[in-house]
């Protein structure tokens, strides 16, 4: 577990599939407590068919890679300004 002082500008999230599906809600938001206030980005890799979620605190910037099957493709998220 990380300092909760700590403050990232990029963060990736690499979970196993599974929990992509079932915890990305609850994965971006204990990511967001380690970016700054001002900004900072996520590069979340899912599953090419699984939907990126879409979080209150972030907005999604560019989906990248297929969109079908189970490749992986990525999210990349950027913290929303509030």
């Amino acid at each position: 577990r990380l300092p909760e002082e700590w403050k990232f500008d990029v963060i990736f999230l690499d979970p196993p599939f599974f929990l992509s599906r079932t915890q990305a809600e609850a994965l971006l938001s204990h990511a967001l407590s380690f970016l700054p206030q001002g900004g900072g980005k996520i590069c979340f890799e899912l599953p090419a068919d699984f939907k990126a979620p879409a979080f209150d605190h972030f907005r999604l910037v560019k989906r990248i890679g297929q969109q079908k099957g189970q490749s992986p493709s990525i999210a990349l998220y950027e913290r929303a300004v509030v």
